[in-house]
């Protein structure tokens, strides 16, 4: 899956200037009749961050989590589905006032996937490292993302 994000200007830090890009790998397992469990990877990460502050700068990052999706339809798991996850998001430089290049990357989306297997999602994002350091600014985001089950 591949999603295009769009920073926000929500809470203490300023995004709204900011853009990323990721690239997600997830196994998806069946646990329930319209339920379904996942291992997600990150393994490329790519926030275009213009700061006032520091001016531009661009942050790398890669990550491991775990998410799950409800599908509408149990008997073939296409049509609309909720999803939810969470990443540990390592990345290098920081993000503007936040003090950890340890991050928390919790998505949310709504989505619909056709039976072709392709999907596309609106996602909200939050990346924070959940008060593991007096500096806690997070990221908040919309876009949206475009992905293929194999």
């Amino acid at each position: 899956e591949i999603q295009g994000m769009v920073g926000t200007n929500i809470g203490k830090g300023d995004h709204s200037d900011d853009v990323y890009t990721v690239l997600e790998i997830e196994y998806e397992m069946p646990f329930a009749q319209r339920w379904a469990f996942g291992i997600k990877a990150i393994p490329a990460f790519v926030m275009d961050q213009n700061s006032p502050q520091d001016g531009d700068s661009t942050v790398f990052g890669a990550g491991l989590g775990a998410g799950f999706r409800v599908y509408q339809h149990k008997e073939t798991r296409h049509g609309l589905f909720f999803e939810a996850g969470t990443v540990v998001l390592l990345h290098n430089p920081k993000f503007e006032d936040n003090g950890g290049s340890v991050n928390f990357f919790n998505e949310f989306g709504l989505g619909y996937k056709w039976q072709s297997d392709w999907h596309v999602t609106a996602k909200w994002e939050h990346i924070s490292n959940a008060s593991t350091h007096e500096d806690n600014a997070g990221v908040n985001a919309w876009g949206v993302a475009i992905g293929r089950t194999f």
